[in-house]
């Protein structure tokens, strides 16, 4: 088989195992139905991951990186708390992009130490983002002395899930206003 047919098999049973888990979750999840949605035979499934939750944790590892690439360093034309505000944004939207699976893994009740095993790695890629515009903001007087960039890191992550938590209409306007008062809460 081709490297690239072996690339779409893979690609189409990590799609239909998206749709799967986030309907049903870790334990709702059947590999059955993946395999009819994804057209492929079911062994096809356990030779690329091995098992079920081998091929949960790669969505979780996809879905984590995603959002943490979403968290860019903004261009250096911006002021400090105007980055942080985009690096903010940038989480949310990401977080809101997969929140199917976000929804199932982290506040569905999925197997926490896979969650939070997997999501440690992106966190820490957030952490460093922040900590740099956090630094350069206390360099600039934009951020007070006494933030801690680790804490807001979290903070943002958690504001995020927060909000998906909580979705529904207003969620636009519950974005933008926990964006407003996490990065307020930094300032002088």
């Amino acid at each position: 088989m081709p490297n690239g047919k072996k690339r779409d098999s893979r690609s189409m049973i990590l799609s239909a195992a998206r749709e799967e888990f986030g309907q049903h979750g870790l334990a709702g999840g059947r590999v059955d139905r993946i395999a009819r949605r994804a057209g492929v035979n079911k062994q096809l499934i356990f030779y690329y991951f091995g098992s079920k939750r081998g091929l949960y944790r790669s969505l979780l590892e996809l879905t984590s990186k995603a959002i943490a690439d979403a968290t860019a360093v903004p261009d250096a034309r911006r002021t400090t708390p105007e980055k942080l505000r985009l690096v903010a944004g940038q989480v949310f939207d990401s977080v809101a992009a997969h929140a199917d699976l976000v929804r199932t893994s982290l506040l569905g009740g999925s197997r926490a130490e896979t969650s939070a095993e997997v999501v440690a790695q992106p966190l820490d890629r957030l952490t460093a983002t922040v900590r740099q515009l956090v630094s350069e903001g206390q360099g600039l007087g934009y951020v007070r002395d006494d933030v801690d960039p680790d804490v807001v890191a979290r903070l943002i992550l958690a504001t995020a899930l927060g909000c998906l938590a909580l979705d529904g209409p207003p969620a636009t306007r519950l974005r933008d206003a926990a964006i407003d008062l996490v990065t307020r809460s930094l300032a002088w």
